[in-house]
């Protein structure tokens, strides 16, 4: 993607139109895309085997998911349509990557 020439919310918004069209399965592939690429980072810094990804960093883990979920809600999250439920997508995400 071009940094100076972004791709507009309502370009995306049209999209998603398009996927609700090609089924189930390639929406639920595309949210699972888009939940990697937002958890990206929190699996790095958290991984198991590091010292980072410990149970007694609970709280550093959660308030950085709460970052990734507050982007999310306030700057992309508008572009989906609310019927997909894409934060609570990444909500399992999260959780599934903590247990």
């Amino acid at each position: 993607p071009d940094p100076s020439n972004p791709i507009k919310p309502t370009f995306i918004s049209n999209a998603c139109l398009a996927v609700d069209v090609l089924g189930d399965d390639f929406r639920s592939h595309l949210i699972d895309r888009y939940c990697a690429i937002e958890m990206k980072e929190y699996r790095r810094i958290f991984k198991t085997s590091d010292e980072a990804g410990q149970l007694d960093n609970l709280q550093r883990r959660f308030a950085f998911f709460k970052r990734i979920l507050q982007s999310h809600d306030n700057e992309r999250g508008r572009i989906f349509p609310p019927e997909w439920q894409v934060g609570q997508h990444l909500c399992a995400k999260f959780i599934d990557f903590t247990r």
